[in-house]
Order: structure tokens, then sequence, then C-alpha cells
């Protein structure tokens, strides 16, 4: 009966998982019903379950940690997810959210791989400015909207079936190989000069 953010990823620093505690924990308090569940274990597991631990009792249960788990059971999770969140390096979990309907919100960061390219800022998901204020308002702004989460929800899958196929990868690749191919053939012509 709440909305259902879902961390994927490894619990490390550089990726903000205490942030996400933080989020569901203010807008609990606000009488927002958030849960979020982190699957994926790292370094900071352990810190942040003794952090929920010790919240009061009736926010305890609004956090899960699950660990890692096989693919088919990922799924679920994400089929379950109201909103994808990470609020620190993104990688491969945009491209896993997307795939499943379900808008990602991160943070502006010079860590990204490459996949944070697929983020269409307001349109699939948001991109937040660094910050645990800015990236609460972000997660809030979806929790309170349901039809705008469902639409960049509905977006996010439609750029998976049209960006992320795997005929749309092997064209990227064959795009990466020919721009290497022309680069080279230019660098061995004759006329070319460093």
């Amino acid at each position: 009966d709440g909305v259902l953010l879902v961390y994927i990823g490894r619990i490390e620093s550089i990726k903000n998982p205490d942030w996400v505690l933080e989020v569901v924990k203010r807008l609990q308090i606000e009488g927002l019903p958030v849960y979020a569940v982190f699957v994926g274990t790292g370094s900071l597991e352990a810190e942040l379950v003794a952090k929920v631990a010790n919240w009061r009792d009736s926010l305890k249960e609004t956090v899960k940690f699950v660990g890692n788990l096989n693919v088919e059971k990922v799924d679920r999770y994400l089929a379950s997810a109201d909103i994808c969140v990470m609020p620190g390096m993104t990688g491969l979990a945009i491209v896993h959210a997307f795939a499943a309907g379900k808008p990602y919100i991160t943070v502006e960061s010079p860590y990204h791989s490459p996949e944070i390219a697929y983020l269409e800022n307001g349109e699939n998901g948001i991109m937040a400015k660094y910050s645990i204020e800015d990236f609460t308002e972000a997660v809030r702004s979806l929790v309170v909207d349901p039809n705008l989460r469902r639409r960049m929800g509905e977006k996010a899958r439609v750029d998976a079936v049209q960006n992320l196929s795997m005929e749309k990868q092997i064209e990227g690749f064959q795009k990466a190989f020919d721009f290497i191919r022309n680069k080279k053939a230019t660098k061995n012509d004759a006329n070319f000069t460093s």
C-alpha cells in the first residue's frame, strides 16, 4: 500500500546507499508510505543494517536487505518496484530498471558508467543535483504523483525496447568498429601527418 524503492547494486560509499535510508525515513516521517529494498551486498551493508535496527519500531520494517540474488529473483523485485534509485555511481542497474519499465532516480556524479546516457532527465527518470535534499525531492516528486511515475516508467520501457535490444547493441558495436577502422585508414593515409 505504499511506494517501493529498489536499490540494485553494490552497497558501497560511491553509490551513497545511506541516502536511500535517509529518504525513506524523511518521507515516512512526513506521512508518505515509502519503503526500500536493497538488492546486493557490499562493505557498507552491515553498517546500514545496524542503522535501521536502531530506528524506532514503526520505521524498522520499512527497509529490507536481501543480499545477492540470481537474475530471476532480481527481476521479481524490479517487477514489484515503483521506482529504482541509485543516489551515486550508476552502472547497469539503469538498464535493468528500464527493461522492467521503472523510472530511475540518480544524482549528478563524475563516476557514472556510460549507461547513464540512457537517462533522459524528466522523461524516463530524474538526475537530481548531488545533495541529499535534491535526491529526496526527486523521490518525493514521484511518490506523490503516481501518474508522473507511471508515464516515466512507460517511457523507460519504450526506450529499453527501442534502444537496448540486442540488435541495437550490435549496431552500436558496428558503428564503433567502423569509426575505429576509418580513423586507422586516415592515420595510415599517405597524406596524413601527425
